[in-house]
């Protein structure tokens, strides 16, 4: 599904569950006896919060995160391209400010689509040249213009934070890369932050920048998930696969979010190792299936998926920005 579209859906049954819950709240305040004095007290008291949140924002997020504007240096470099970029889409100016980190990260944050700063590390500044920094920019700003409320990110947030604290209560062991997997396909191992440059910039080169970006690569990275893993051909960075697992508080399902093997480093199954230990890694998180979205004029890919086992599930038509249509491909992982 579009993020855009995503989005929508999201919003739709944030607002809808708000509106309800509201409402439920009304009535049973009445039914307990308060008066419409203390109805209005509690929602007057709730207004109060979002606005003193919206206003006490920028000082918050500048203390935790250990920010500070921009030096003129390093405004000048970025303004630019982040003015041509929100200018495309209607967007006003939003922050800039720095975290003084060697990490590289870049990312949006703030309570509305109007008041929203771009935080840079101060590593990213250095790492990433500025045609890289202009398409990592592109994606952040247009994330900004796919926000919504304060409402809105407050429960986003939330259901993050629910999903992450149920996952780590559930029963995960994590199983080491099969040894003969090692010796035939090379080196699989779970990035750390020192792969986040080399896999952003295979991403680019391969016009492939978009749904995992930087900032969700490097919290990848930072918490060492076993499901972004690098692969190594003689030494050398070859590879990567990256995914999540969906339903996090339901169905299960393991998603392979992206996989690309270095030009260079083809036609030696390295591609078939990283789906493989992606697959194997799905399976300990209690995944019944593992499921991946392929361009459908991407026969080599189609094919690479098909030889590890996934079968064709259902097409989307119109499913990329271009046009093209896609494929869902899914592996069963449940012996019956």
């Amino acid at each position: 599904m579009p993020l855009r579209i995503r989005h929508f859906y999201r919003k739709a049954v944030i607002y809808g569950i708000l509106l309800v819950a509201s409402f439920a709240l009304i009535f049973a305040l009445a039914y307990a006896g308060a008066g419409w004095g203390v109805i209005l007290l509690i929602f007057g008291t709730i207004i109060a919060c979002g606005i003193c949140f919206y206003l006490l924002f920028d000082p918050v997020a500048a203390l935790i995160f250990h920010a500070s504007p921009l030096s003129v240096a390093d405004a000048h470099r970025v303004v630019e391209i982040v003015d041509n970029l929100r200018k495309n889409i209607g967007l006003k100016q939003p922050g800039l400010a720095v975290i003084h980190d060697s990490s590289s990260d870049i990312f949006t944050c703030g309570p509305t689509r109007d008041h929203t700063t771009i935080f840079f590390t101060s590593g990213s500044m250095t790492t990433f040249n500025d045609a890289e920094i202009e398409t990592i920019l592109k994606h952040e700003i247009e994330k900004i213009d796919e926000g919504g409320s304060i409402v809105y990110t407050l429960a986003m947030a939330a259901y993050s934070l629910l999903a992450k604290l149920i996952g780590r209560s559930q029963s995960y062991r994590r199983k080491a890369i099969p040894r003969g997997m090692a010796e035939n396909c090379g080196k699989i191992r779970i990035a750390d932050m020192m792969d986040v440059p080399f896999v952003v910039r295979l991403m680019i080169a391969h016009d492939m920048y978009n749904y995992f970006n930087l900032h969700d690569l490097s919290r990848l990275a930072r918490e060492r998930s076993s499901f972004f893993l690098i692969v190594y051909d003689e030494d050398e960075p070859a590879g990567f696969i990256v995914g999540e697992i969906d339903g996090k508080l339901f169905r299960r399902r393991g998603h392979i979010a992206k996989l690309i093997v270095d030009e260079e480093h083809r036609k030696k199954g390295l591609g078939t190792c990283l789906v493989e230990a992606f697959i194997d890694r799905t399976r300990d998180y209690g995944c019944d299936q593992c499921h991946i979205e392929v361009r459908m004029d991407n026969p080599v890919a189609i094919s690479l998926y098909e030889r590890s086992g996934f079968k064709k599930e259902r097409t989307i038509t119109k499913y990329y920005p271009d046009g093209t249509d896609c494929l869902i491909l899914v592996k069963n992982l449940v012996i019956i």
